[in-house]
């Protein structure tokens, strides 16, 4: 089972009460139950996202995560790395 927010409208009461009881599971979970359930809970509080790409073929789709995957390590560095430049 998955969880998709879209927009953030939810109600920030069931939202937080689902986080919560999700907590409750992780104590008493398996391995294999503690990471799903730290998945749904990062995606319950916004600190993961599920990105989906294709393509027309197999080198497509390849090559199209590839430059995804190198976006998101720039976007990462960037972050970890702040570097602010004066440009006038």
């Amino acid at each position: 089972m998955e969880s998709f927010f879209t927009g953030g409208n939810g109600d920030k009461y069931r939202i937080n009460n689902r986080v919560n009881e999700l907590k409750d599971k992780m104590k008493d979970a398996t391995e294999n139950g503690k990471k799903i359930a730290k998945d749904r809970l990062a995606r319950l509080t916004g600190r993961m996202a599920k990105i989906m790409c294709g393509g027309n073929n197999e080198l497509d789709i390849f090559e199209n995560r590839d430059r995804l995957v190198d976006g998101l390590n720039a976007v990462k560095n960037a972050i970890k790395n702040v570097k602010i430049f004066d440009l006038k």
